[in-house]
């Protein structure tokens, strides 16, 4: 099977639940063992540290995160452990995923995949929920019972392709270079539901609460087409020689930026080159 851009860190114990409502932006009575659902980890300035997918596993919560935040996220997580019954570990050793090309079947195959998917629970395995606005879905689930899942490999997304797919659709990862920046709703999280306004404390909920009843937000992830394929993250947008924002994603022309709300219409300068907005389909 192809590589995953994941690590799945374990939480284990019998507090796993408790531990976990009071760390992330998701409410974790939501899980199920059929899909993942999105969520966020916070500094107590409401900053993202990581992106994450939770997934239910026997026993145990997994949350899916980029491989080059596993040990930030484990790391903080374990600030907090304290005297609670959990378990903290990357379990990349044991639980994987994959990333499945669902745009270009035809309609007696995706009609197959669907029904596949929606019954993945009986093997053990967890999809991320069936979006009509998504060209793929990711399959989490031990590595064993992975590799020996029937899909055509022309089906697999490699990295490349799985991070372009994941840029098209307006889902961001945070990696070493941009965690602790910026808050859920500059993520457009509270836009995929990856946010629960309900459910009460936790780290960071204070900020992220407060900017949800200001209503606005300056600053929100916008997708771009660039001229080039030569940008890296952290590189500056402007326009007439003001700047706008920063890359936070690249998948060689196709990227994610955080840029000022007001000129999400505006095409950017990118250096010498050109960036192309295109809208969102959240």
């Amino acid at each position: 099977m192809n590589k995953s851009i994941y690590n799945i860190i374990l939480i284990s114990g019998t507090d796993r639940y408790q531990f976990l409502q009071g760390l992330i932006t998701q409410d974790i009575n939501r899980i199920n063992t059929l899909y993942s659902i999105p969520s966020a980890i916070c500094n107590i300035k409401g900053r993202v540290i990581s992106t994450c997918n939770i997934v239910k596993l026997k026993d145990s919560i997994g949350l899916a995160v980029p491989k080059s935040i596993t040990n930030k996220v484990i790391d903080h997580l374990s600030l907090y452990q304290l005297r609670s019954d959990i378990k903290i570990k990357n379990s990349n050793k044991k639980y994987t995923a994959i990333a499945v090309n669902i745009k270009n079947l035809n309609s007696k195959s995706h009609s197959d995949l669907f029904t596949l998917v929606d019954n993945l629970g009986k093997k053990g395995l967890i999809a991320t929920n069936n979006s009509k606005k998504k060209d793929y879905t990711e399959i989490y689930g031990d590595k064993n019972t992975i590799d020996n899942f029937s899909v055509k490999t022309t089906q697999l997304l490699s990295e490349k392709e799985w991070n372009n797919a994941k840029i098209k659709s307006g889902l961001v990862d945070i990696n070493r270079k941009t965690s602790e920046l910026y808050t859920p709703h500059m993520l457009n999280l509270d836009l995929i539901g990856a946010i629960s306004f309900d459910k009460g404390c936790y780290t960071g909920q204070e900020i992220v609460a407060r900017t949800e009843n200001l209503g606005r937000v300056k600053r929100r992830v916008n997708r771009y087409k660039l001229s080039t394929d030569k940008a890296k993250i952290g590189d500056e947008l402007t326009l007439n020689n003001n700047k706008i924002g920063k890359i936070i994603n690249v998948a060689k022309n196709n990227i994610l930026a955080v840029t000022n709300v007001d000129n999400h219409q505006d095409v950017l300068e990118y250096k010498t080159y050109f960036a192309k907005p295109i809208e969102l389909n959240y």
